[in-house]
């Protein structure tokens, strides 16, 4: 019988403290007039505001790997799918929900690049979906180190292009709408996704350092 994981307190502590800075983000952002204090350099949204999303897909980076994964076709169609209903499903049916009663264009969030709050979970399969098809692709080296570096090299090209003008893109052929739809723009934060995933495959290291 497989032994329970023994759950890290700190991580579970630093999971709720990046849970309490979004809520509070959003509740400033949407109820008060959070430009009035977003220029104090000492404020509180200064301070720690840049590193919440940064922080949030760090941590699902942590729990995303999966040592001595074997990434064959088949476990890719699986775990694909496995994720697919765990955070696609849920999101567009809550979305879907959340469109309707507010009376809001179903088509104008599937092309809005924040999809109306709910870009986070979307990018977080996009993530996993992208961090599964490279881990396959260099299922030949062998070597950690080396591994771990062509990982973070990919997650950087993927970094830079996210950042790409949106002139650029339409110079080469790519509409903004499409990106818009498949939250082109939100693939800046897979690099500390990647982050979470070197850090996770170097845990043993770091937990004893």
């Amino acid at each position: 019988m497989a032994q329970p994981t023994k759950r890290l307190e700190y991580i579970d502590a630093l999971r709720g403290f990046i849970m309490i800075i979004i809520v509070y983000w959003h509740i400033n952002y949407f109820s008060f007039d959070i430009l009035k204090v977003i220029n104090d350099v000492n404020s509180f949204e200064n301070i720690f505001l840049p590193f919440g999303m940064p922080l949030f897909f760090f941590i699902s980076g942590l729990f995303a790997y999966r040592d001595n994964h074997v990434w064959n076709k088949k476990n890719i169609i699986n775990i694909v799918s496995k994720k697919f209903k765990q955070i696609v499903i849920p999101t567009l049916l809550i979305s879907g929900l959340f469109v309707y009663v507010f009376n809001m264009s179903f088509y104008g969030y599937l092309l809005s690049p924040a999809k109306y709050g709910f870009w986070f979970t979307i990018s977080l399969f996009e993530y996993f979906v992208i961090y599964t098809l490279t881990s396959k692709l260099l299922e030949k080296i062998e070597h950690r180190l080396l591994f771990d570096l062509s990982l973070l090299i990919i997650g950087l090209i993927i970094f830079l292009g996210s950042i790409l003008p949106y002139k650029t893109l339409a110079f080469i052929g790519i509409n903004e709408s499409i990106t818009n739809a498949l939250g082109f723009n939100n693939l800046q934060y897979f690099i500390y996704y990647i982050f979470g995933i070197i850090a996770k495959r170097r845990f043993h290291f770091l937990n004893h350092t």
